[in-house]
């Protein structure tokens, strides 16, 4: 509908300014949210549309609002490049003519850079968030717009945070020289935007680096009134590495003089060790040395270990002296592996685990996690995963092992959706893929044995919880796939669909009235029904569960479900079950956009062929 009324626009039918400004924002926004390749092309009918109009404050305004909402979406990489496109020409061509909108465009810009500082691996993540604290940081012109509008007491205390949150990256700036002014060169000549944001600091640091960051620490004692407690909430961690201590009777500062070991959580609060975040040195990886040494000249390679050698202290040598020659002997140095796996114990630990991350213990203050072991808690799941994946198959503990992994895996789930730790991707903090934990617990759980009793318990986990920002159900439907072996299994697995669908649909509300889960319990009747789509398709028997899907998913939009379900084709590669998706949609009434009748033709000539 949308396409059409912009095509009789571009025939010379004008309904109105505003309503085709809304006509266009609701297609492009339809076009991100349903993954259609259109996007770039409408984002071109829109800037033609904008050309032709007379710039009033209205439409500046709507288009204001339209940037605000396509910035949504630019996660996706696919759409940076149009949305870049729109703001280049609202910044060209002058569009925005108010204060208050230029500033809007420019938050536009730093929202697309900031995306794309991401992805950039030279771009560290202390330097990342020392420009995201900066861009949230009010600007004069912000600052204006707020005396108008008036500020609530939470929106106060959130620019506070913010303040305080720029205050600690200053004073820690310094102990990132020379490294951190290298870095700004790099953001200056890739990401000008961003650069904007913390020129100043450049310029503080190029100045007197020294008054910067102890000015910084004197802001950040005197917020609050001149208490510890605000500061205490935020950063417990600067006060625990013994660094600094703030006198408020005498308002002034006093170091403790207390070594900070390399190994100590970083007093920045990134949650890492100090010898990875603020005291990272230039020196090489073991890695980098290998790299070095591995083409290198033998008479120079003998130098260099001489020279070496000799920088070493007398008792030093002695060990040394000890350790090459084991190496040249070919002794082995290896150390003897660890005992079997103390399971009980194992398992104790596990559910100690779980039952406080629920708790939300290793984020929030308590008197159970220490505070120095709260930001720890990704080393403990790394050790659990690597110590169940031990456990041979035939051990008699080998089903509770995969017992203990699913609940590992529910708790980061959760942590997805909640905050139960101190970051927001706990699967990327313990360093594995959503899914690939996933197929590991499907695995484990089948190794012992198929039943219907496992098969029912795992359909939940692969169509709702909690996601990783890298994963998608679809992706969990495929692992647990993966692990159906016999044609058997797989029917027994739509069985036990269907049975947790129709379950799930008995708890939902009638039409006219909603109760709290009704939007989730939605959802993952939606995703059921993608699972069952794929088993049928790897069964080669499709033809019944299309017309169960289309009468199962709760999609309110019969285009959305079409487009579903063929994505589900398009994932298990099944061209003619595609066709048959498409040739089903038809006669449900529903009209596919141009690019699935393109696509429709293309498959259905190939298929001929």
């Amino acid at each position: 509908m949308y396409h059409t009324v912009a095509a009789e626009y571009e025939n010379g039918h004008d309904p109105g300014t505003v309503l085709m400004d809304g006509i266009f924002q609701r297609l492009i926004e339809l076009g991100m949210v349903i993954g259609q390749d259109t996007v770039s092309g409408d984002i071109d009918a829109y800037i033609h549309f904008l050309e032709k109009q007379e710039n009033t404050d209205r439409l500046q305004e709507r288009v204001a609002e339209n940037l605000v909402l396509f910035a949504h979406y630019l996660e996706n990489p696919a759409y940076r490049p149009p949305f870049q496109k729109l703001a280049g020409y609202l910044r060209d061509s002058g569009f925005m003519t108010l204060p208050i909108y230029r500033t809007t465009l420019r938050t536009a810009f730093e929202s697309l850079e900031s995306y794309a500082m991401r992805e950039d691996r030279k771009i560290s993540s202390f330097l990342m968030d020392l420009v995201l604290c900066s861009m949230n940081i009010r600007t004069e012109e912000y600052r204006e717009i707020d005396r108008q509008a008036g500020l609530t007491e939470e929106e106060k205390e959130a620019i506070q945070e913010e303040e305080i949150q720029l205050l600690l990256r200053k004073y820690f700036s310094i102990r990132r020289l020379p490294g951190l002014l290298r870095d700004f060169e790099y953001l200056k000549a890739h990401y000008p935007y961003a650069y904007q944001s913390v020129q100043a600091i450049e310029c503080e640091l190029k100045d007197d680096p020294r008054r910067m960051s102890k000015d910084s620490l004197k802001q950040l004692m005197k917020k609050d009134g001149g208490t510890r407690s605000y500061y205490d909430h935020l950063y417990t961690e600067l006060y625990e590495s013994g660094t600094v201590i703030w006198n408020s009777d005498t308002g002034s500062l006093r170091h403790t003089g207390k070594k900070l070991g390399r190994n100590d959580p970083c007093p920045c609060g990134s949650g890492k060790k100090y010898k990875h975040c603020c005291g990272r040195t230039d020196n090489m990886k073991i890695q980098e040395f290998r790299e070095l040494i591995k083409n290198a000249d033998r008479s120079l390679l003998e130098k260099a270990f001489a020279e070496c050698y000799k920088q070493f202290s007398k008792s030093k040598k002695e060990e040394i002296d000890l350790l090459v020659q084991n190496i040249l002997s070919g002794a082995d140095s290896v150390k003897e592996k660890k005992s079997a796996v103390n399971f009980e114990e194992l398992e104790k630990q596990i559910q100690w685990f779980a039952a406080n991350a629920y708790e939300q213990n290793y984020v929030v203050p308590n008197r159970i996690i220490p505070k120095n072991q709260r930001s720890k808690w990704r080393f403990q799941v790394m050790n659990f995963i690597k110590q169940l994946q031990k456990i041979p198959p035939d051990s008699e503990y080998s089903q509770r092992a995969a017992d203990c992994l699913e609940k590992i895996y529910k708790v980061l789930a959760e942590g997805c959706n909640v905050y139960l730790f101190s970051s927001d991707d706990p699967f990327s903090s313990v360093q594995w893929k959503q899914d690939e934990l996933f197929h590991l617990l499907v695995t484990m759980a089948f190794r012992t044995g198929y039943s219907r009793e496992k098969i029912r318990r795992l359909l939940p986990l692969t169509s709702s919880g909690g996601l990783s920002r890298w994963n998608l159900y679809i992706c969990n439907q495929a692992a647990f796939l993966s692990e159906l072996k016999t044609s058997d299994l797989k029917y027994m697995a739509i069985e036990e669909t269907k049975k947790i669908i129709a379950e799930t649909k008995t708890q939902i509300t009638g039409k006219g009235s909603y109760r709290s889960g009704d939007f989730e319990r939605t959802e993952k009747i939606n995703h059921l029904c993608d699972m069952i789509l794929l088993i049928s398709i790897s069964l080669g028997e499709a033809e019944q569960e299309i017309r169960y899907y289309f009468s199962n998913s709760m999609e309110s939009d019969r285009e959305i479900i079409l487009y579903r379900a063929l994505e589900c084709a398009d994932w298990m590669e099944d061209d003619r079950v595609w066709i048959d998706i498409y040739r089903f949609g038809l006669t449900k009434k529903i009209k596919p956009r141009d690019s699935l009748k393109k696509k429709y033709g293309e498959l259905t000539a190939s298929v001929k062929n």
